[in-house]
């Protein structure tokens, strides 16, 4: 809600996108309660080498923000596509969210980790609802990840308003790589 208050996100110009994220992550968590899990050991780590080696190898981030022109192939297929993966699987949607952003809508890093923000939101609040539905939550555990992602997403989103870009594509892969060698480690 700060990137709204700070006037860094315009209500108007993420409610549809929220709106289809949150539709993808719905059908993405429905579809899972019918996939067998050991899928998912195959494609996680494949999503987090992905997410890491496009950050590296990619063009470097601009130091001005654009505004960003609209975009059919991000509003209609990455967006939705995006919450379906954060529906069904989860780790990096949001550095996904925010990669479709620099891709298909040309924004600086900045500006598409900004505009991530709420769509990775609404995809989360609509996998709580379908697990929820399913009775697949841990609660305790749960609210102890939504205290630390509270926490996390302040000080992040405080952070994020006077970043360097270069440090935030760096954040970005260092992240994925974590997510990486912690998932490989719990299957050990």
């Amino acid at each position: 809600f700060l990137l709204f208050k700070k006037k860094k996100l315009d209500w108007n110009s993420v409610k549809n996108l929220m709106f289809a994220s949150f539709i993808g992550s719905i059908v993405g968590g429905v579809i899972i309660q019918f996939v067998d899990t050991q899928f998912l050991s195959f494609v996680i780590p494949i999503v987090l080498i992905f997410i890491a080696i496009y950050f590296i190898v990619s063009p470097k981030p601009k130091s001005t923000v654009g505004n960003s022109k609209p975009n059919k192939k991000f509003e209609l297929f990455a967006v939705p596509v995006v919450g379906f993966y954060d529906g069904m699987f989860g780790p990096g949607a949001g550095s996904f969210f925010a990669m479709t952003g620099v891709m298909l809508k040309k924004l600086e890093i900045i500006q598409a980790t900004i505009l991530a923000k709420p769509l990775n939101f609404a995809s989360n609040i609509a996998g709580f609802i379908v697990f929820f539905s399913f009775g697949h939550i841990a609660f305790l555990i749960g609210i102890l990840m939504m205290m630390g992602q509270m926490i996390g997403a302040f000080f992040g989103t405080h952070y994020l308003l006077k970043a360097n870009p270069l440090i935030i594509r760096f954040l970005i892969v260092i992240i994925s790589i974590s997510m990486l060698i912690k998932y490989m480690l719990s299957l050990s």
